[in-house]
């Protein structure tokens, strides 16, 4: 079956319905539909946040503020692809 990303609920109603049990904790990146379909239909299991996501979202967030050749200094705090 393929589904939509516009329709984050649709595909974990699905899950579940096939026997997705036992979850202990879901990773996704922070899209709320996401994670407000996963509270729907897991009630109770835990979520966190993708660590490459944050991280890349923090990296985006650290060039917004301190500039393009603040990029370069970056990669000793994360090992994320740069152009340096």
């Amino acid at each position: 079956m393929r589904y939509t990303l516009e329709d984050p609920a649709e595909w974990t109603s699905d899950q579940r319905q096939r026997g997705l049990e036992g979850v202990k904790m879901f990773v996704s990146d922070e899209a709320e539909a996401i994670r407000s379909a996963l509270e729907r239909v897991y009630p109770g299991v835990p979520w966190q946040s993708c660590t490459f996501h944050r991280l890349s979202a923090l990296r985006g967030r650290h060039i917004e503020v301190f500039g393009e050749q603040s990029r370069c200094r970056q990669k000793h705090l994360v090992n994320l692809p740069h152009p340096c």
